[in-house]
């Protein structure tokens, strides 16, 4: 159930109290029950309803609590005081002060239930904001470097060929194409070549490499 607590100002609002005797015990059925409200320190005035006895199972016996509905304009104040008078011999007059609130606890809880709601959609918006900027950075990335990644993988024997090579009398290889491929199965082909580089080498007297040179075409 929705709180009224505590009582909103310039709200209707109904009041639960007991009528007491001198002892402090309940009085049911108080006779000639008068209420009167005063705002803000004012004047008492009659209210426009009357106090109602709240009864037993059954209504046989009242049970000495008492409610009473003020109107809006009975609560347009930042203090409501309000007393109940009978006629009733030995009960005292009730007397309540209510302070009002500009919102009820339930109207807070509303307050702080939308806010937390902006905040989870603005971290929401964030975080695909962020996923955004992060895929357009990984797009620019990809796009600048991917070819060259793709020509380092291929220096690492990735879909990797060699032809046109030449060899000396002693059989030594002293140059070569390499072809590097995006496409396993275009490897050895014209089609989806990623890189060609020029291979050579030198060899001293004794048939030993000395140099070994890989360059870009």
């Amino acid at each position: 159930m929705a709180s009224t607590y505590p009582f909103k100002k310039n709200v209707i609002a109904r009041i639960i109290f007991p009528i007491l005797d001198a002892d402090g015990d309940p009085v049911p059925d108080a006779a000639d029950l008068d209420s009167e409200v005063s705002i803000d320190g004012a004047v008492f005035a009659n209210c426009s309803d009357e106090a109602h006895n709240i009864a037993n199972p059954g209504g046989l016996t009242n049970t000495g609590l008492y409610y009473l509905d003020l109107t809006a304009d009975e609560m347009n104040g930042d203090v409501i005081s309000v007393q109940i008078k009978t006629s009733t011999s030995g009960a005292k007059t009730t007397m309540l002060v209510i302070y009002t609130s500009a919102q009820t606890d339930n109207d807070t809880k509303g307050v702080i239930d939308g806010i937390a709601g902006d905040y989870a959609k603005t971290g929401e918006a964030a975080s695909a904001s962020s996923q955004g900027e992060a895929a357009a950075t990984l797009a620019t990335w990809t796009s600048t470097y991917a070819a060259q990644l793709s020509r380092i993988l291929g220096l690492i024997q990735e879909n990797q060929y060699i032809d046109t090579t030449v060899f000396d009398s002693e059989d030594h290889m002293t140059s070569a194409r390499l072809r590097t491929y995006s496409v396993a199965g275009s490897v050895g082909t014209d089609n989806d070549v990623l890189a060609s580089y020029t291979v050579t080498a030198t060899y001293d007297a004794s048939g030993n490499m000395v140099t070994f040179k890989v360059v870009k075409v």
